[in-house]
């Protein structure tokens, strides 16, 4: 977790800016199953609702992803068609089917990450939207997903059982399912945006520490913020007692919020201070340092 440090007069600028770029950075990173990658055009495809894929998963959510998918990454989405087509005669079940669409997405992190920041401020803000509104929904309906104590529990479970739970987390027409599909829309419309009208935003400036220093200070009147930031100070062994019983989603929840109150200016920012990390190499290598702390 970042640890902002304080002064008399509030908190230091630069952890502050640094640990806002990277919390950011991570956020982006976790929400989706795997990041698109550029793909050219192959022969027209017919419509996503009329494939047998569609008619199998036939919910709203997975039809909507698929029309996206053709229309940003068609090779993709023909790819995953044929799997889909041979999987079906095969016999394959709606699980399975479902696991085909989530694993459709290509790998190439950075040119994908490097377009997506090139696009409109407003894209930005729905992956931050999407976000939030899934973790509520986690929180309301499978809460044990949301305490570090279930993490711990599986860290000594057999690896088919922690399989099985990851598959029932995903399984077709769940929650986490319908999230995954929604995360990965959106930010294939913004790499989209990124495509047709790329933007190329200026680096966080002071008028962008001031807006960041008050939605922190304000973030810290939170009780759930405040109740973690002291949970940081507490010895090894309390602190690991009282993070089993923190709500993580609920505390993500608040501080997305937090961001989106951001000035769309200081947005546009964010997102040139993460095109600038992306470049320099160091934007990977800060999300797997906070990864290593979670």
């Amino acid at each position: 977790m970042v640890r902002y440090t304080t002064k008399r007069a509030g908190l230091s600028s630069d952890n502050l800016l640094v640990g806002l770029v990277i919390a950011l950075a991570v956020i982006l990173f976790f929400a989706i199953v795997l990041w698109p990658s550029g793909s050219k055009p192959g022969a027209p495809l017919q419509s996503a609702s009329a494939t047998p894929l569609a008619k199998e998963l036939n919910d709203a959510t997975t039809i909507q992803y698929l029309t996206v998918l053709q229309r940003v990454e068609p090779a993709m989405a023909g790819e995953l068609y044929r799997q889909a087509d041979a999987a079906i005669v095969s016999g394959a079940g709606k699980d399975e089917l479902a696991l085909l669409v989530l694993a459709a997405l290509g790998d190439d992190l950075n040119n994908a990450q490097n377009v997506w920041l090139k696009a409109d401020v407003e894209y930005f803000d729905n992956v931050l939207n999407v976000t939030k509104a899934g973790l509520t929904r986690l929180s309301r309906h499978a809460p044990k997903y949301c305490h570090t104590a279930h993490y711990e529990s599986l860290m000594t479970s057999e690896h088919e059982d922690v399989l099985t739970e990851l598959l029932s987390l995903l399984s077709y027409d769940s929650a986490g399912y319908k999230f995954a599909l929604e995360i990965n829309q959106v930010l294939l419309e913004g790499i989209e945006d990124g495509r047709k009208s790329p933007n190329k935003y200026s680096r966080l400036n002071a008028a962008d520490e001031r807006a960041a220093q008050m939605m922190v200070m304000g973030l810290m009147s939170n009780p759930k913020i405040s109740n973690a930031m002291r949970i940081q100070s507490l010895p090894p062994a309390e602190q690991k007692r009282a993070m089993a019983t923190l709500n993580v989603c609920d505390l993500s929840s608040d501080v997305i919020a937090g961001v989106l109150g951001l000035p769309q200016d200081t947005k546009k920012r964010l997102m040139g201070e993460m095109t600038h990390m992306a470049e320099s190499g160091k934007l990977a290598e800060s999300m797997q340092t906070m990864a290593n702390g979670f």
